[in-house]
């Protein structure tokens, strides 16, 4: 067997690879062994010669509240907590006792289930919304909104900004192309013919509104991450209520995209986090307890294009609006469906002081870092929205991810300081769970690692 080549001649690197190496063997043999038959796409932006031996991901085989285990059983306080599903850290007690008994029920496929019109219930109470579709996750839900508001509009244009995710269909998978919307595809496989209807346009920018205003009318849908995961500092309030008054002004449909945000900001998302209304909203992550969901929730003029709207038993009402196509086997899942209710039953009893209280607990984390930061003159600026916090560079310095990079050696500094976090960017989240004596190793085991990192 050949012997694996050195991770890096730079001596630094070196020996942290090497410690990392020895820390996750587990891992890297579970890699090494299915890595023929299982795709690994989000390891590519880590990916070079240099640090090839080194660029696995950690295979967790469990997890319970702030933290998860390895396969070597490493302990890790997890920041990345599902990209922001565990709100109440990893298998919550309520959200198990919920699934458990559906369990001694059976998973019935196909049929109507019995907990889909409280979760709709609730999703409603909670958000101000009118009616609500479910499908089987974030991206479908994006997609299941931009067709409805297709069908309300009879417009075909959708409008969205850079560095947005909306999930991974081949309408949000478009780049700009210059500074008046155009776009281009951003992958191998997207159909360029798409281009032309979709813009991408610069979040926050007044260019953007300029050109929504004057491209309106022939734009079904303005979908908008109101926080964007990839830029959590940009949280532009006056953006979102003029994009509001637009969309209105012409007629286009304004979504937000609540998958992330959605319960977590507030138990109403960002819609009562910035205090603007949207047409329509997708949802995910939090709302499934863990299980795989998306749900769309809208005015019900747009939502009666799934099913023709509402009606009453012994009377003369029936379906008053046209239909597009909404389906999806699994979209009401039971197992999904007993967790979304735990889930919902939970917010509407603590939701408000439930947030309040986990976005203070961040904002102090990040206020101690930034004091940290600051003290040790690193040009680093910690930010947080809610219970999210990234770090970004400042003074012309790029803290971004990507092979080798401050911002990837972050990551394995982390992992061998106990501390889980995505490999794609340093972005993370806080769950209930993350109690203070959490945060403050958080906290601890950050600050060690951005000296690594900077050499300070």
């Amino acid at each position: 067997m050949p012997i694996a080549p050195e991770p890096t001649a730079n001596t630094e690197l070196s020996e942290l690879l090497r410690a990392f190496l020895a820390k996750t063997p587990g891992s890297k043999a579970h890699a090494s062994r299915r890595n023929p038959v299982l795709t690994f796409p989000s390891l590519l932006q880590r990916l070079s010669f240099e640090m090839k031996e080194a660029v696995y991901p950690i295979t967790v085989e469990s997890a319970e509240g702030p933290r998860v285990r390895d396969v070597d059983g490493n302990e890790y306080i997890d920041l990345l907590m599902g990209f922001g599903v565990a709100l109440f850290g990893h298998n919550p007690p309520f959200v198990l006792d919920a699934i458990r008994e559906q369990l001694g029920r059976g998973m019935q496929i196909g049929v109507h289930d019995v907990h889909s019109g409280e979760a709709a219930a609730l999703v409603c109470e909670l958000t101000g919304m009118d009616r609500v579709s479910f499908c089987n996750s974030g991206t479908e839900a994006v997609m299941l909104a931009a067709r409805l508001s297709r069908a309300a509009t009879g417009r075909d244009g959708v409008a969205y900004f850079t560095s947005s995710y909306h999930g991974h269909s081949d309408m949000t998978l478009f780049r700009a192309s210059d500074d008046d919307g155009g776009t281009a595809p951003r992958w191998l496989g997207v159909p360029n013919r798409m281009s032309a209807d979709t813009l991408v346009l610069e979040y926050g920018s007044a260019r953007a509104l300029e050109i929504l205003e004057r491209e309106g009318h022939r734009l079904a849908a303005v979908v908008v991450e109101p926080v964007q995961r990839a830029n959590v500092a940009l949280q532009p309030r006056e953006f979102l209520a003029e994009l509001r008054a637009i969309t209105r002004r012409t007629g286009t449909k304004l979504v937000f995209d609540e998958v992330l945000t959605g319960f977590r900001l507030h138990p109403g998302g960002a819609q009562a986090w910035f205090d603007v209304r949207a047409d329509i909203a997708a949802y995910g992550k939090v709302v499934g307890g863990g299980m795989p969901i998306g749900l769309v929730a809208g005015a019900a003029e747009l939502m009666n294009f799934v099913d023709g709207g509402a009606w009453k038993y012994g009377d003369e009402s029936g379906p008053h609006s046209f239909t597009t196509f909404a389906a999806g086997t699994f979209s009401k899942h039971p197992l999904t469906t007993a967790a979304a209710v735990a889930v919902l039953r939970h917010m509407k009893l603590q939701g408000v002081e439930l947030c309040r209280t986990l976005n203070e607990a961040t904002s102090g984390l990040v206020a101690h870092l930034n004091e940290d930061i600051e003290r040790r003159g690193w040009p680093l600026r910690v930010d947080s929205c809610g219970s999210m916090f990234s770090i970004r560079g400042t003074d012309g310095f790029e803290f971004v991810a990507g092979p080798g990079s401050p911002a990837d050696l972050l990551f394995y500094h982390l992992l061998l300081r106990g501390v889980y976090v995505s490999s794609q960017g340093p972005t993370y989240v806080l769950s209930t769970a993350h109690d203070p004596e959490v945060v403050a190793q958080v906290r601890h085991a950050m600050i060690e690692s951005l000296a690594a990192v900077m050499k300070t």
